[in-house]
């Protein structure tokens, strides 16, 4: 999961779609909605660097009513900021008002490697 955030922390949305996807995939509920979540505003965040304003509000559109479901924090990462980061972009892409995309936030750094939900081998 560092990885991930990481690659969508420098604005490397395709790759951390790709990394995401993998934990996704492999990874039980309710980690896995957190994956799905963040990994589809990184794509919508991709949409929006490739100028394609539909498919970034289409992605959204998903992601937020996830983000929605799940609790303000998981494994670190500050998701209540996250939605509320989706959202403001959300309403910038429908008022076609210029957008800021912002990294991830929370104190998943800290987090130890043999604590990390996605590393867990059990």
């Amino acid at each position: 999961m560092r990885k991930a955030i990481e690659q969508f922390n420098a604005g490397q949305y395709f790759d951390q779609h790709e990394t995401f996807e993998h934990l996704w995939r492999n990874t039980p509920s309710p980690e896995r909605d957190a994956y799905q979540a963040i990994l589809q505003v990184g794509v919508a965040y991709l949409h929006i660097q490739n100028k394609n304003w539909d498919g970034a509000k289409k992605v959204l559109d998903r992601a937020i009513p996830k983000l929605q479901k799940l609790p303000n924090e998981y494994a670190g990462i500050n998701l209540a900021q996250l939605l509320t980061d989706a959202q403001v972009v959300r309403n910038a892409l429908e008022n076609n008002e210029a957008v800021e995309l912002k990294p991830i936030v929370g104190h998943w750094l800290l987090v130890n490697p043999d604590q990390d939900p996605s590393t867990n081998t059990q």
